[in-house]
């Protein structure tokens, strides 16, 4: 059996941060410049200070890749009357019913987080810092307890242990939070965090690359991730929850960025084009499985002719929010005729 990706629709943003196809609610932003609709239907848009390098970039793609003014990460908070936004190394806070935005703090060390890597619950909203933290700096992970509009350093990670913190995700199966961690040897790491108590933590894995993951499927015996290594080949690795043994399935010819469960049980993975020797192609995948374990590649896109990493990579990103196989989001970035677009698809069977 065979599958195919179908573009259903072309959006007007450079980044669909969420989207929900059962209420078509969204969060989406070009630039400083962010648009939303609520699950009730109302739309707005509202922007974030400005300076003189974003004023300017918002007329030139290659500029705003080049500063990186175009990336951010928007999320709705739990209550869904906010909405949350990490942009130039800031938090701020937009009240959807007030129609205010509040600056919340300056971070540490990050301008903004890799897509999908924060949890929001009703009790705290947690994500932590990523950076490319050259002198390894301890590593913050930041919490609101408040649904958003304030924010404090909960737990660090001591200098040197860690570059960063690739995501925060939540393990239906075991009420854990794991934290995923890179880039080098000795950096690659799952933290379980037990109750999300960061009193208890516990680290998993080698610190090698086959440990090196940005997201991770919960399976009820397992815990499954594509490696996100540009040193060496990229592949499926499937953790035992019971014997904590690791087995390494299909490989892949570059680095997984990003991967989303979807909600009616099927899968999607991303390659992105780095330099490195883990990256293999010039062009970024995103690959569909029934199973978790089985991949075929369902759509490509080739790297654009501007250089790497100053002008980014090539990668293909996916939105958070409730998405099944006939309409889910992603939006790319480096990539021919796709860099700074977002679009609706589908998967369907040959």
């Amino acid at each position: 059996m065979g599958y195919n990706l179908s573009i259903e629709k072309i959006l007007p943003y450079e980044i669909i941060h969420f989207y929900d196809s059962k209420t078509l609610s969204y969060i989406a932003s070009n630039s400083n410049k962010f648009y939303f609709k609520t699950d009730t239907g109302s739309e707005g848009k509202f922007s974030l200070p400005t300076n003189m390098l974003i004023s300017i970039g918002k007329f030139f793609r290659p500029l705003r890749r080049f500063l990186r003014t175009d990336k951010s990460n928007a999320f709705f908070n739990y209550k869904k009357d906010g909405i949350v936004v990490i942009y130039s190394k800031s938090i701020f806070f937009f009240d959807l019913s007030r129609q205010t935005l509040k600056f919340c703090t300056s971070l540490a060390d990050t301008r903004n987080i890799l897509h999908m890597g924060e949890v929001v619950n009703n009790n705290a909203i947690i994500f932590g810092e990523y950076s490319s933290n050259k002198s390894r700096l301890g590593v913050p992970i930041w919490a609101s307890y408040d649904d958003g509009k304030t924010w404090d350093i909960i737990y660090k990670f001591k200098s040197s242990s860690i570059k960063h913190i690739h995501g925060i995700y939540e393990d239906r199966f075991s009420d854990s939070l794991w934290i995923t961690s890179g880039d080098y040897d000795g950096e690659c790491f799952l933290f379980e965090v037990p109750k999300g108590d960061f009193k208890k933590i516990i680290r998993h894995g080698d610190g090698s690359q086959k440990w090196r993951a940005v997201g991770l499927f919960f399976l009820e015996h397992e815990i499954i991730w594509a490696m996100d290594s540009h040193i060496q080949k990229s592949s499926i690795q499937i953790y035992n929850r019971k014997t904590k043994k690791l087995k390494t399935g299909m490989e892949l010819p570059g680095p997984v960025w990003y991967s989303k469960e979807l909600d009616d049980g099927k899968y999607l993975i991303q390659t992105s084009v780095e330099n490195g020797n883990g990256s293999t192609v010039i062009n970024a995948n995103i690959y569909f499985s029934t199973n978790c374990k089985d991949w075929q590649k369902v759509f490509t896109s080739e790297k654009d002719l501007w250089p790497m990493p100053y002008f980014k990579n090539g990668v293909i990103s996916f939105a958070t929010g409730y998405q099944d196989s006939e309409s889910f989001a992603f939006f790319s970035e480096g990539l021919i005729g796709i860099d700074g677009k977002s679009f609706l698809a589908r998967v369907y069977e040959n």
